[in-house]
């Protein structure tokens, strides 16, 4: 089945997961764990050519990697949009990485093997940026000036509050009782919402232009992807 640009990344027992999006009265919550970052590579700028003038070997390693040092989804042949063809991407990404992959330039000299190596540093960054609707969230709204505060903004509607509190106190007794059922009814729950919050964040990247709630709804899924994590981490402290 082909996959779709909502899939869930696994890891472990099951899949992270988020809450929907509820408006109310904002309180400040301190998130664990909100350093994750995307990085993206910057256009490189060229000068006008000297003709009858031959490139130095810097000039030509510029010239080797400038096709590379685009926006990811240049790079990958994408649409710049956060509702992406996955099964697109796959395709994309595994013919690029056979013609970058460094064996094939495990023959040639030092300087053209790291080259080989950054090419395909980026393709790979770029392909996993592209494939984790969280990073692609982020790196979208990074492409447009959207700066969103996840290490510093963590003002939080009050619903939003009580639901995490409620979430971890579940996940707590369901660790305590060594309850997997209860766990898999978490997850579950999680998955649905997670797939609510990322049709939210198509809408408001895609169709509305509405950075400044797409960054707020980015913020949410992080505080659930951290959620997430602690179910996974329940599962595993069952499991030993």
């Amino acid at each position: 089945m082909q996959p779709s640009s909502f899939d869930f990344q696994h890891n472990g027992h099951g899949k992270k997961a988020a809450l929907n999006n509820k408006p109310d009265m904002p309180v400040s919550l301190s998130p664990n764990s909100l350093g994750e970052t995307t990085s993206h590579s910057t256009r490189l700028q060229t000068t006008a050519a000297k003709p009858l003038v031959i490139p130095q070997a810097g000039e030509r390693d510029a010239d080797s990697l400038r096709e590379f040092l685009v926006d990811h989804f240049k790079l990958l042949d994408l649409a710049q949009s956060y509702r992406i063809d996955t099964a697109q991407l796959e395709q994309q990404y595994r013919a690029l990485q056979a013609q970058v992959h460094p064996d094939k330039s495990a023959h040639l000299p030092d300087a053209e093997q790291r080259l080989a190596m950054q090419r395909a540093t980026l393709v790979n960054e770029a392909y996993q940026t592209l494939r984790s609707p969280l990073r692609r969230a982020r790196y979208l709204l990074l492409l447009h000036g959207v700066d969103i505060q996840e290490e510093n903004n963590t003002v939080m509607p009050m619903e939003f509050l009580s639901a995490q509190m409620e979430w971890r106190e579940a996940v707590s007794e369901a660790q305590q009782a060594r309850d997997m059922a209860a766990l898999a009814q978490l997850e579950a729950r999680l998955q649905r919402e997670t797939h609510d919050l990322e049709t939210l964040l198509a809408v408001k990247i895609d169709a509305e232009k509405d950075y400044a709630t797409a960054a707020e709804t980015v913020r949410k899924l992080r505080f659930m992807e951290r959620l997430a994590e602690e179910i996974h981490a329940a599962y595993d402290a069952i499991d030993s």
